[in-house]
């Protein structure tokens, strides 16, 4: 007897573990059938969750390539003022403009490109 009493504990788990093997197939399906709308919920708002961080990324993404096409055309024309200064000469090409009234630094970029491409096409006449 004094095994018994040393291993209450032991035979306490036994016990429980044969209960959970005869109860398992009765409850399983009541637990799945109600944490299943959970889950599939879950998984829902992740998705979610995640086409919004990347539609946020791709509008980050978008706002410092323009802040980068701006820069680098203000880089651009501190570059060819120095020049100027230095050397004493007229640039050769137009010295850009930074972006005003709202238009994007791509458009400005099309439209320096437009007026390059047009006197070149001036002195080749």
């Amino acid at each position: 007897m004094a095994w018994f009493k040393d291993n209450s504990k032991l035979l306490t788990g036994i016990g429980i573990g044969a209960v959970a093997v005869v109860a398992a197939p009765f409850v399983l399906p009541v637990i799945t059938a109600a944490l299943r709308p959970l889950l599939k919920a879950a998984i829902t708002q992740g998705m979610v969750a995640f086409e919004i961080g990347r539609e946020q990324l791709a509008l980050l993404r978008e706002h410092l390539e323009d802040a980068l096409a701006e820069a680098t055309v203000e880089a651009r024309a501190q570059i060819e003022e120095r020049r100027v200064r230095i050397a004493g000469t007229r640039p050769s090409v137009p010295v850009a403009e930074t972006p005003t009234n709202g238009q994007s630094a791509s458009a400005m970029h099309g439209a320096q490109v437009g007026q390059v491409v047009g006197r070149s096409a001036e002195h080749a006449a």
